[in-house]
């Protein structure tokens, strides 16, 4: 065997480690929605971050989602997707 050794984490004074934890997805959760439920910062499953959310003459949902390179998706009114949205109360 190669012999590898795991090192041992170099933190002052004997501190634990600790994660920093980002407030804004902290009341979310993975849900089906349907897609004029959608909303700017949610996190839709094969599309990313959405960015932008609109309306089509045609009563079409026009998504923006992705980073960094976005780009625009078209879906139902009613299209269901799974989502990283906010809970509901």
């Amino acid at each position: 065997m190669a012999g590898f050794k795991a090192k041992k984490a170099k933190l002052p004074n004997g501190a634990r480690p600790s994660v920093d934890f980002d407030r804004t997805h902290a009341d979310r959760e993975w849900k089906d929605v349907k897609a004029h439920q959608l909303d700017i910062d949610d996190i839709v499953a094969g599309m990313g971050v959405v960015l932008f959310v609109g309306t089509t003459c045609r009563d079409e949902i026009v998504i923006e989602a992705g980073k960094p390179d976005s780009k625009d998706y078209f879906l139902d009114r009613d299209q269901v997707v799974k989502a990283f949205v906010k809970k509901e109360n």
